[in-house]
């Protein structure tokens, strides 16, 4: 017979019988030595990762007859789900896996979760490790919960995985090429977009157009620069990356054509 830690057992009775029953203390289970009459009705507990097995004595007496019996049971571990459960913090559309672990060997993990609002992704389940890439379809984080249950020999335990998708950034502002000539004044561009304190890092690769090699969330103004016969290029490339460390790598750019001053005659 087997059972569960922190289950109950008990033997069955027949009228007429006098039951007393014994057990001695066994490696592995916490309880103290116990006797009784009648059924067993005992709470075990397996300290250890592997299943104990417990034998109880019997006395049966009925009539004037006495018989002894052994009978036993097998206290099953539970499996404890001993990988960490804090919460996880990820980036919408970046794959993250989540491997579970127990204290108990040969133990069996499920999970589920549900359909979350302003996530795009399905209801799923599966077993063994977790392993998805969750979109987060608006501008803020939405927690997604995770169940996790772990199972050995029919016994249980479940806990609560959950992961914060942080939203991705991306930029409102208008990127369009810009063909000017030189000596005239180019505004300010003023770099946002909707999730929230989100930085924008820019990179010039042509500073002889007048405009600094770098700079954060804003290109400043600038008065255009050419010093050569023919056209020069420039290209802006946009970085951008929010509070929560989520990076977009090409948020946008834009080309800056600088035509030489024409020649006065």
């Amino acid at each position: 017979m087997q059972q569960c830690n922190i289950h109950l057992y008990s033997a069955e009775q027949y009228s007429g019988v006098q039951y007393f029953w014994s057990r001695n203390p066994v490696a592995g289970i916490s309880n103290t030595p116990a006797f009784g009459t009648g059924g067993i009705n005992e709470t075990l507990t397996n300290i250890t990762n592997a299943p104990v097995y417990v034998p109880y004595e019997y006395t049966l007496s009925a009539a004037g007859c006495v018989g002894n019996y052994s009978v036993g049971v097998t206290v099953n571990p539970s499996p404890l789900i001993t990988s960490g459960t804090d919460t996880m913090n990820i980036c919408s559309g970046k794959a993250f896996s989540y491997t579970p672990g127990s204290s108990a060997k040969g133990v069996g993990f499920t999970w589920t979760r549900a359909a979350v609002p302003g996530i795009s992704n399905p209801a799923a389940s599966g077993s063994g490790a977790i392993t998805e890439t969750l979109v987060n379809t608006g501008n803020v984080a939405v927690i997604v919960n995770y169940v996790l249950t772990a199972d050995y020999e029919g016994c249980h335990e479940t806990k609560t995985i959950s992961v914060v998708v942080n939203p991705a950034p991306s930029i409102s502002s208008v990127l369009q090429d810009i063909e000017i000539c030189a000596g005239t004044s180019v505004s300010a561009l003023t770099l946002n977009g909707p999730v929230a304190g989100t930085q924008y890092n820019w990179t010039n690769n042509n500073t002889a157009v007048g405009l600094p090699g770098s700079g954060i969330n804003t290109i400043p103004s600038f008065v255009a620069r050419n010093q050569y016969a023919d056209s020069i290029l420039s290209t802006i490339t946009i970085n951008a990356v929010t509070p929560a460390g989520c990076t977009l790598d090409d948020a946008g750019g834009y080309a800056i054509e600088v035509n030489p001053r024409l020649p006065l005659k």
